[in-house]
């Protein structure tokens, strides 16, 4: 107990143990500050109410906490790096990406183009490439890839980095002048806190607001975008102009958009063999509340019960994450794929006649524009400020996203599948960027010199 005679007993062995973990509450009060400015959560920077606060760590007791662990307990993405001044005089000519996690995973959509942006960016710039995780190890064999599959070619030696949130044992070596490219406003803030604001890119690919309710999150995600002291590099105009409209100031005062490509070598109709079957994906994502499984099942539904994918002529598949035993309309039994390898994802979207892509982001959402690039007639969703997208190939029917509308609007792509004329007009008619380097060639020309 707190104050006993054992407790007494045992203080310096506390204070020892607390001291071999390099514990900031034993650090700062032994005034070992410059060791605590390491850890990730810097002592040097709290009040010295905070730190007062603290008082002694007892075994039965509960010890105080300060503000800034408090919110790195709640919020650990948030805590800055452990870092120490890179001796390397070459690491001043070095961007370094900050992400969650590189593994196979990243092979798909917004992450495949985060390592697109990233390469385009180093080679433009000429500077060495890093890449840091902060939830797993790298998997350097996706990075080769993903760059193999679209038909990328960089011959530059890459460095692999971890830097585990919330941990002393690993310390990233960093240098005043190297530039900063972040995926996430977690990455982002993260990356304030270590490094100079006027050399962070942040490369923003959804109104990340919209995957929280209101509250911390949610705040601090439009604090970031909101902070005119960095960058922006947004993934497509649509939504770049929607985060002006939401009065994102960062993003209105330090914004360049780019469109994604969609490179021909990957992106292509594979022949339906003779006598095969139609095929129809629903893509429910991998596990994300935003791609709508439930809308999305309810208009599957609908259509089937209206008999337009007949099980004689229709294969259905879904594409997501822990989907459930499904018993569909007319005793259809559809094929359920979860983790997909990306070969067997961009083969099945070769496949595809009709896929029906829901997103309640602004953003559109990627597989839209895959499944379109690759021959398919999508049916997908309009979303409040987002503009409709089927001007880009008239293989879209964006509508709204009831039910009523989504069933009408999935007759009218299965018959536009059956029409193969109309359809491989629309197809050569699309208006889909299909080379990486004219997409961003735009932004990193507004980054000249940045």
């Amino acid at each position: 107990m707190r104050g006993s005679l054992s407790w007494w007993l045992m203080r310096s062995l506390r204070i020892a143990v607390g001291v071999w973990r390099r514990d900031p509450e034993y650090l700062a009060r032994l005034g070992l500050l410059k060791l605590a400015r390491r850890l990730p959560w810097r002592i040097a920077e709290e009040s010295p109410s905070d730190a007062a606060s603290a008082g002694e760590l007892g075994d039965d007791a509960k010890a105080d906490r300060s503000v800034r662990g408090l919110l790195f307990d709640a919020l650990p993405d948030l805590a800055p790096l452990v870092t120490y001044p890179d001796p390397d005089p070459a690491a001043t000519r070095r961007l370094t990406v900050l992400t969650d996690s590189l593994d196979a995973a990243s092979q798909f959509g917004a992450d495949a183009t985060a390592i697109l942006f990233a390469v385009a960016l180093a080679r433009h710039r000429g500077l060495r490439l890093r890449w840091v995780t902060r939830h797993r190890p790298p998997e350097p064999s996706t990075m080769g890839a993903v760059l193999a599959a679209h038909g990328v070619s960089y011959h530059d030696n890459i460095d692999f980095d971890y830097a585990p949130i919330g941990t002393v044992t690993r310390e990233l070596g960093v240098a005043d002048h190297e530039l900063i490219a972040t995926t996430s406003w977690q990455t982002t803030w993260a990356a304030l806190q270590s490094f100079d604001p006027s050399r962070i890119i942040y490369l923003v690919q959804d109104d990340e607001r919209v995957f929280y309710p209101a509250g911390e999150e949610r705040l601090r995600c439009r604090e970031i975008l909101c902070d005119a002291r960095i960058r922006f590099v947004v993934d497509s105009a649509v939504l770049l102009k929607h985060l002006v409209a939401e009065g994102m100031t960062g993003v209105a005062a330090n914004g360049i958009a780019f469109e994604p490509a969609f490179v021909r070598t990957l992106y292509y109709r594979e022949p339906r063999p003779p006598g095969g079957k139609r095929c129809f994906v629903l893509y429910a994502g991998p596990n994300h509340p935003h791609h709508l499984l439930l809308r999305g099942l309810e208009a599957l539904a609908g259509a089937l019960e209206r008999g337009f994918f007949p099980a004689t002529e229709w294969d259905v598949h879904i594409i997501g994450k822990a989907i459930p035993g499904i018993a569909l309309p007319g005793g259809i039994a559809p094929t359920i794929a979860e983790a997909l390898p990306w070969q067997d994802y961009a083969a099945l979207m070769r496949r595809t006649d009709v896929a029906l892509s829901l997103s309640c982001t602004p953003r559109p959402s990627y597989p839209s524009s895959e499944f379109v690039a690759s021959g398919a007639v999508v049916v997908t969703n309009h979303h409040e400020r987002r503009h409709s997208i089927d001007s880009e190939c008239a293989n879209i029917l964006c509508v709204e996203p009831s039910v009523e509308h989504l069933v009408a609007a999935l007759g009218r792509a299965a018959e536009l599948a059956a029409g193969a004329p109309q359809r491989q007009a629309n197809d050569l008619a699309t208006r889909i960027d299909r080379d990486w380097a004219v997409a961003f060639a735009l932004a990193l020309g507004a980054l000249a010199g940045y």
